[in-house]
């Protein structure tokens, strides 16, 4: 998506929702590009030190890349055959026909996974 595209998308109903001044659109989406296009990698060491649970919640086609998804879940102890072995304390959940932006509207199916998560 170049800075002229993106006018007809769920990502700019979602700005102009809540932009102070919605006539930033483009300047927005050349900082966001700037931002993403800046490696980031907690590592995966880090990762697997996170003792507390943790709760991955993310669209089917949100643009993140499913296989470091699930790489980062299993060294949350997760992927594991439940079946034979004790559920892992994270949980992962794929939410079906979401975006990234339209999944965070979503926000019964949301609190419904984080209720779940929380007991």
């Amino acid at each position: 998506m170049k800075t002229q595209t993106g006018r007809n998308t769920p990502l700019k109903t979602a700005y102009d929702a809540v932009a102070p001044d919605t006539t930033k659109w483009t300047k927005f989406l050349e900082q966001m590009f700037v931002f993403v296009a800046k490696p980031f990698n907690l590592g995966d060491s880090n990762i697997a030190k996170i003792a507390a649970p943790v709760l991955i919640i993310a669209g089917d086609n949100d643009g993140l890349d499913k296989i470091e998804l699930m790489k980062t879940y299993q060294l949350l102890g997760g992927g594991v055959a439940g079946d034979l072995q004790p559920m892992p304390k994270s949980q992962l959940a794929i939410v079906p026909a979401q975006s990234h932006v339209t999944l965070m509207m979503q926000t019964a199916t949301i609190l419904n996974y984080l209720e779940n998560f929380l007991k």
